[in-house]
């Protein structure tokens, strides 16, 4: 009598345990709609990850290339400056010296030209830098080609001709006492070792004593 009795408690066990584990489950089932908000907003986030991963990028090549350049320059970040435009300053005219240095001497007429010579980087800057200047007087009396005075600057008596403000290199070119051309054209010549000579012309007026 208790072997039926622990037989038929046992079969009303699993029969119970049966009915439990048949029974649906109790968490509620997503809508439709918040299936389409979640997959919304999964899809944003893979979309700003992958605009992450592009500025990200970029920014990873101008790095590279501003590594390159630092190489070539020598100076972390660096652009190597070149000049690639020599020009007169409008103040370049023919003057009298001996007035401009605060003399009274009562001479009249131009014993002098002032020259302002600006350089330009590949940025439309003027810059400072290392060259020789040339500086042809020409006489247009006579002919385009005929050179009536020169002056030199080497590279290392240039820099100290230069000037912050307006910036730009300004040379006093003294005339010597057999120019008497009234229309002249000065030119000067900018180089650099290892680069193209650069030039610029400008028509002068000389009212010679």
């Amino acid at each position: 009598m208790i072997l039926r009795v622990s037989t038929a408690s046992i079969l009303l066990v699993m029969l119970v345990v049966g009915c439990t584990g048949s029974q649906p489950s109790d968490t509620p089932q997503k809508s439709e709609a918040e299936l389409q908000r979640e997959n919304q907003a999964k899809s944003e986030t893979i979309t700003r990850l992958q605009g992450e991963l592009a500025g990200a990028r970029t920014q990873r090549d101008e790095l590279q290339q501003a590594l390159e350049s630092s190489r070539k320059t020598g100076t972390p970040g660096a652009v190597e400056l070149e000049v690639t435009r020599v020009d007169f300053g409008f103040l370049t005219s023919a003057v009298n010296l001996d007035e401009d240095k605060g003399k009274v001497t009562g001479r009249k007429g131009d014993n002098g030209i002032a020259a302002y010579v600006v350089l330009t980087d590949q940025f439309d800057s003027s810059i400072k830098a290392v060259g020789a200047f040339r500086f042809d007087l020409f006489d247009l009396k006579r002919s385009k080609d005929f050179v009536i005075q020169t002056w030199s600057f080497d590279a290392e008596a240039a820099l100290k001709h230069w000037q912050r403000f307006p910036a730009s290199y300004q040379f006093k070119l003294p005339l010597s006492t057999d120019v008497y051309a009234q229309k002249a054209v000065l030119k000067v010549t900018f180089r650099q070792s290892g680069r193209k000579d650069l030039t610029a012309t400008k028509e002068l007026t000389i009212e010679r004593p």
